[in-house]
Order: structure tokens, then C-alpha cells, then sequence
């Protein structure tokens, strides 16, 4: 039995209850440091448009009153009078309290959720929950809320937002949002198919050319629409960034020009499909499974080589490039990841993927 103190918890059917959730975390946050605050800590967890329509919250003008967020007093001056001390002291002690009202919020609301959404809410760098009360509230509404016509089309629109940037970081960054947006359509029984997943993607990120070049080269290694897929295209970008160097141009050009002459070094997605083309040549002359290998020294592609099996291999916990799910040793010692996450060949073997 669950010793929450938000109940009901989205352990279980979270699109069914989700409206008493919702309910039951702002009722408990409300009840967090009214003592220094009218409503408690209910800003942290409920919409703009709710907080602006609480009483008091909204003046003459129309404007909308913000939350009063205690800030740490600045440094005291050496000569400071003995009333400016007590203000600071008073400043200082309110912005402790606060942190501690944060804190204790932040605590109750995950124990809520759940091991699984907490895993789905990790960030796969640093394989930890990096997102603020606000921004956990915010997922939490778009993938279990009850969605509107307005929300459809904000969802989408969604979609459409470019990526940010066109390193490895901020496409995993871009990514995790992007799967999430796309999944808060399938629960809002609006899914988009696999194809038009993929062709979104490749919309939203068009603006980053060494990104935009490694999709196009996984369409045309993948013609066949039922070879697409949005879990394949992610990993497949994600392995030739993590081939790309900052110091290489080429590939990892940008459009900012260098003022000195370089010379550009063959890109991963080049090499690649310079070694694709080179495979189809070898099974037309005859030279397929079991024939000689050929002389000479072979580019180390990411493709031929013993390590691209390796970087096929996917695990729930660490993703692409190490070892399967069945091996990793995390996972076995771990009391939050299920006998499916253990199983799992590829993001699409868990209900609701994984970021």
C-alpha cells in the first residue's frame, strides 16, 4: 500500500487518475509554507493561467501579480547599521525556508509518480531527474492530461519548434522532448505515424546542417518506409555525432568560416556511405561471404569494423553502443527497472519508450 502523501499516484493507469493527482498535489503544495506565503507553494505546480485566476493574484490592470520569490540577500557592507543586519538576517532565514518548502515538495511529488515515470523523466547524460517542479508539472499535464483541440494543435506546433542547437548534447536534449511531445499525441489518440514522425523531425531540425546531413543519409540507407522508424533515426544520428570532433571540419562544419585554409577531413557520414558503396561493388564482382578479403588498408568506418556490432547493441539503462539490456549489470542489481526494461532490444520494447 502506497505511503504517499499525494494520493491517488500515477503508478498506476496515471491517465485515469490523473485529474485526482492533479488535484491532490495542489491541495498538498497549498498546505507548504503558508506560514511566510497566502498560498503555499501551489505556483510550482499549477498552470500560469490557474495562478493568475487565485484571488489577489491579478491587479487593476490586468496584470498578473508573480509569486513573491525570495532571492539570497546580497553581501552585507562592512559599516552596516544594526537595522540593515536584522533585514538581512530576516532575508537570509526566509530564503533558507523557502528552499526547504522546494525541496520538500520536489520529494513528494516524485515519490508520486512512480519508479517508471521517474526513469522516463532522467536525464540520459547525467541519469538523473534535472527538471524543476514546474517543468515535471508541465510533462506530467502534456502526457496524461485530457487534451483539448487546443492542445492538439499546440502539440503540434510543438513539433515544429527548431532544434537549438547542432552538438550531441543538445540533439539528445531536442530528442527527449520531441519523443515526449509525440507520445502526449499517441495518449491524446492523435498518433502520428512512424513516417510522419521521422519527416518532422527532419523538418525541425533543418537549420543544423551537420545534423540535417546525417538524416538525410539515414533515409537513403533506409529507402523503404517500413525500414524507418523514429527510435532508429535518433540512434543512428546520435552514433555519427559521437564520431564528429569539434576540431574536424567537414562534417562537423558549421557555417562560420575559418580564417585560415583547412583541409577538410572526410565525414563520418561520408565514410560511411563511401563504405556502403564500396560493399555493394565487392557483391557484384563476385567478392560476397567467403571470398578474399581485398589488400591494402581499409578505413575504419563505425560500420565494417568488429565495434559497430557492439554499437548495435542497445540497453534501457545506457542506450546504444555497449551491451545488451541482458547483460547490463545495473540493471540486475536494480529494484526500479522491470523485467521488460531488462529485456529490451531496442526503445520501442517499453511502453513509452525511452528518452
Amino acid at each position: 500500500m502506497s505511503t504517499s502523501q499525494i494520493f491517488p499516484t500515477l503508478i498506476h493507469h496515471p491517465t485515469r487518475v490523473f485529474s485526482q493527482w492533479y488535484s491532490s498535489v495542489s491541495a498538498f503544495a497549498a498546505s507548504i509554507g503558508t506560514a511566510d506565503f497566502t498560498y503555499g507553494m501551489v505556483h510550482l505546480v499549477i498552470s500560469p493561467q490557474a495562478w493568475a485566476a487565485l484571488p489577489g493574484n491579478t491587479a487593476q490592470n490586468g496584470d498578473v501579480v508573480p509569486f513573491p520569490t525570495p532571492n539570497p540577500p546580497g553581501a552585507l557592507a562592512g559599516n552596516a547599521s544594526a537595522a540593515t543586519v536584522h533585514l538581512y538576517r530576516e532575508d537570509s532565514e526566509l530564503y533558507r525556508r523557502y528552499l526547504g518548502y522546494v525541496a520538500s515538495l520536489r520529494a513528494v511529488l516524485l515519490e508520486s509518480l512512480g519508479p517508471e515515470i521517474q526513469i522516463s523523466l532522467r536525464d540520459p547524460q547525467h541519469n538523473i531527474i534535472i527538471l524543476s517542479i514546474p517543468q515535471i508539472m508541465e510533462v506530467m499535464r502534456t502526457t496524461y492530461g485530457t487534451a483539448a483541440a487546443a492542445d492538439i494543435e499546440a502539440l503540434l506546433a510543438r513539433l515544429s519548434e527548431p532544434i537549438q542547437g547542432g552538438d550531441h548534447d543538445s540533439f539528445v536534449s531536442f530528442t527527449i522532448g520531441f519523443r515526449q511531445t509525440v507520445a502526449a499525441l499517441d495518449r491524446a489518440g492523435q498518433p502520428l505515424s512512424q513516417y510522419l514522425q521521422c519527416r518532422r523531425l527532419q523538418e525541425a531540425i533543418s537549420s543544423q546542417s551537420n545534423i540535417a546531413r546525417a538524416v538525410a543519409f539515414y533515409f537513403e540507407t533506409n529507402p523503404l518506409l517500413a525500414d524507418q522508424r523514429l527510435a532508429d533515426l535518433i540512434a543512428f544520428v546520435l552514433r555519427q555525432l559521437q564520431n564528429t570532433s569539434v576540431s574536424t571540419i567537414g562534417y562537423a562544419n558549421t557555417a562560420a568560416a575559418s580564417p585560415f585554409p583547412i583541409t577538410p577531413s572526410p565525414s563520418p557520414v561520408h565514410e560511411a556511405f563511401m563504405a556502403v558503396t564500396d560493399r555493394r561493388q565487392r557483391k557484384r564482382q563476385g567478392r560476397g561471404h567467403g571470398a578474399s578479403p581485398s589488400t591494402g588498408p581499409r578505413h575504419s568506418t563505425g560500420l565494417d569494423s568488429q565495434s559497430s556490432q557492439s554499437a548495435r547493441q542497445y540497453c534501457f539503462h545506457h542506450g546504444y553502443g555497449g551491451h545488451p539490456s541482458s547483460n547490463c549489470n545495473f540493471m540486475r542489481r536494480s529494484t526500479v527497472h522491470t523485467a521488460a526494461m531488462r529485456a529490451a532490444t531496442s526503445p520501442n520494447d517499453v511502453p513509452g519508450g525511452h528518452p
